[in-house]
């Protein structure tokens, strides 16, 4: 919902998955990219963190409590995954959050 909250009429929101392969293991990964607001790189680090809502969310006026991220990091990490974020910051350019799950291949 964040990419729906934050992109503006107009742009564009892409969910993708796909098997990626890494040096140790096979990958199951779901993205989110949008041409929405971005996230300044010195916020990245915090977005994943319990209630933190960054610049965007307060300038937004969008109603929030700042734990979707956190929520989604803890769950991806709990199936020993992880989930990262990929965003220049610039409004117009948007920014992509990628779900990486570990694939376990049948025999």
């Amino acid at each position: 919902t964040n990419a729906m909250h934050y992109t503006p009429a107009g742009g564009r929101i892409a969910v993708r998955t796909q098997s990626r392969s890494g040096s140790d293991r096979r990958w199951v990964t779901a993205e989110i990219e949008d041409t929405g607001m971005g996230i300044a790189p010195e916020e990245q680090p915090l977005i994943f963190g319990r209630f933190y809502r960054g610049r965007a969310g307060e300038a937004s006026g969008e109603s929030g409590t700042g734990l979707g991220l956190a929520i989604c990091k803890e769950i991806a990490e709990l199936h020993s995954g992880r989930i990262t974020v990929e965003s220049s910051g610039f409004n117009g350019k948007g920014s992509k959050l990628t779900v990486w799950l570990p694939l376990e291949e049948t025999p």
